[in-house]
């Protein structure tokens, strides 16, 4: 969830220069919202044996949103000067990796298929 995070900051660099709609100025930072928040979900929710207080999940999820409007902010200067495909290229890479580890869940987790 966290690679989908960074992969919103780089999305959303790349689209506030360029002047683009407003829906693809909103989502972006949707997805920076709302993937830490479900990361933290993650830990108040979980079976195991250290279960995170509410209070804790919040500090850090503020933190992380903190940061990441702070690399945000400095990455939509950067782009001024730098390459912008290199932005888009590498939050499709941290997008695919997201993914790719619920694929790993499921591969790991799912019975085994005998052929009959």
């Amino acid at each position: 969830m966290l690679l989908w995070a960074c992969a919103g900051i780089h999305i959303g660099a790349y689209n506030i220069p360029n002047n683009f709609n407003n829906a693809l100025l909103v989502q972006p930072q949707t997805l920076t919202i709302l993937s830490p928040i479900t990361w933290a979900q993650c830990f108040h929710y979980d079976d195991a044996s250290e279960i995170w207080s509410v209070l804790r999940c919040c500090t850090l999820i503020t933190a992380i949103g903190t940061m990441f409007a702070g690399i945000e902010v400095e990455l939509v200067f950067a782009l001024e000067v730098t390459a912008a495909t290199l932005f888009i290229q590498l939050s499709t890479v941290l997008r695919s990796l997201g993914v790719l580890r619920y694929y790993l869940d499921i591969y790991q987790h799912a019975p085994c298929m005998e052929h009959q």
